[in-house]
């Protein structure tokens, strides 16, 4: 089944409501959240142990 491709030419629309320019959206400021409870960072290490603990951790009642 071929699935259809449209595109501005198919569809006819003008050009400043398309892409970045055309969206409403605009990215105002961006930042990365302060930790506000308890967090426990793992790092991996090439091994499946990281892996290993958080399933541990999450099947643990």
């Amino acid at each position: 089944m071929e699935i259809p491709v449209w595109g501005n030419e198919e569809l006819g629309l003008d050009k400043s409501v398309l892409g970045l320019g055309g969206s409403p959206t605009r990215v105002v400021k961006v930042f990365s959240p302060k930790l506000s409870r308890d967090t426990i960072m793992k790092k991996a290490d090439g091994t499946t142990a990281p892996v290993d603990e958080l399933v541990h951790f999450l099947t643990a009642s």
